[in-house]
């Protein structure tokens, strides 16, 4: 019996958190038994990293993704009539490459469960969003998703629990995981090489957020915090290490302007994308997510527990599945900057607090969030749809 082919299909050919979370699910999937292959919107970091793991690459410029911006303008339309069109070329890739298993790794490409539906193939929903913005598309898109899959992968409660009393067996809780060892053990010098970049004081108190640059990620309440930390804490610098989405320039221009009316420009550095974060999160002091709308599972704070880091991160969706207030972290509200400014000083002038959380954060990833988990029950998932359970 030969490998059974899995269509991976991704919303971006980015390194952000979906995308990091497929390419680890990808780096320890076991090829003896499955042979995946990933489709991309387009060119990026993402498709060199697949292919350096010898993984097959589609690169589709047709593949339709919901994005935000779509719903403010007449883009809707088009995007419409642009869903058949990827429907179409997915589904002669289904038959060409004669894949037995279709996994959407997002919930904004639409076109991987309808081309699986069309060849009749297993779909797998990967579900990382939640829709609270967006309660009207969710009405739409929940039935299509329990239509169109076999199973329904949720990164977190927060996620499964949009489907209310619809949420059966097939809608499954799995939590992303990392490898542990990928934490471990990294050199000084990247350390060093980093901080010389920046030019970073070594006696420096260093605050870090990391995490694609958007209006609900809360970069604005994260500077308003540092603005209420400036003088309290002299010694610190504050860091946004990230990029924004094509088309979103002006928001990163607006924060750029808000750095300047809250007298920051010394405190504040903006980064721009950095494919490994782990030197960044080594050097830094706290860790902070400030998202003002509820982050489904972020990948980021899972980094900054494997690297033992404090954490500061706001109170609202899967966020409170992977941080217990107090002891892996400190949980704040998202309309108070002061909390977030005071939750962060605490840290900084504590250092047994400072040890406590780091200690905690690692402890709380070894017991919940290994790589090792998050592969064995996907595996398992795979492994029932082939058999046909």
């Amino acid at each position: 019996m030969g490998r059974t082919k899995i269509l991976y299909v991704n919303a971006t050919a980015d390194l952000y958190g979906a995308s990091r979370s497929l390419l680890r699910l990808l780096s320890v999937l076991n090829r003896q038994r499955y042979e995946p292959i990933v489709v991309l919107p387009g060119e990026g970091p993402l498709r060199k990293e697949l292919e350096s793991n010898d993984i097959g690459v589609v690169v589709q410029p047709s593949l339709s993704v919901i994005r935000r911006r779509l719903f403010h303008s007449w883009r809707v339309v088009p995007f419409l009539f642009s869903i058949i069109i990827s429907v179409v070329q997915l589904a002669n890739l289904i038959r060409q490459r004669r894949i037995d298993i279709v996994h959407s790794n997002n919930g904004v490409v639409l076109s991987g469960a309808l081309a699986a539906k069309l060849m009749r193939r297993p779909h797998v929903w990967h579900l990382r969003e939640i829709y609270a913005e967006y309660p009207l598309l969710w009405s739409f898109f929940a039935p299509l998703a329990l239509w169109t899959s076999q199973r329904i992968i949720c990164v977190s409660k927060a996620v499964r629990d949009q489907f209310g009393s619809k949420a059966n067996d097939d809608v499954r809780l799995i939590y992303n995981g990392l490898d542990l060892r990928t934490y471990d053990n990294l050199p000084q010098e990247a350390v060093i090489d980093f901080q010389n970049r920046f030019g970073l004081d070594p006696e420096e108190k260093l605050v870090v957020a990391i995490g694609r640059i958007s209006s609900w990620k809360g970069h604005d309440f994260f500077l308003k915090a540092c603005a209420l930390l400036k003088d309290r804490i002299p010694r610190a610098k504050f860091m946004i290490v990230g990029d924004c989405f094509p088309g979103n320039e002006a928001y990163l221009e607006n924060l750029q302007r808000l750095v300047k009316e809250l007298g920051l420009e010394k405190q504040v550095i903006f980064t721009g994308f950095i494919a490994d974060t782990r030197p960044v999160l080594a050097r830094a002091d706290v860790f902070v997510l400030p998202s003002i709308l509820g982050e489904p599972f972020g990948g980021v704070v899972l980094e900054a527990m494997a690297m033992r880091k404090a954490i500061v991160a706001t109170n609202v969706g899967g966020t409170l599945e992977q941080i217990e207030h107090e002891r892996s972290g400190i949980l704040v509200p998202t309309d108070s900057a002061e909390q977030l400014a005071r939750a962060i000083e605490r840290i900084l002038t504590d250092k047994a607090l400072q040890y406590s959380l780091r200690a905690g954060a690692r402890r709380r990833l070894e017991e919940m969030f290994t790589l090792d988990k998050t592969v064995s029950q996907i595996e398992e998932l795979y492994a029932s749809l082939s058999e046909g359970n």
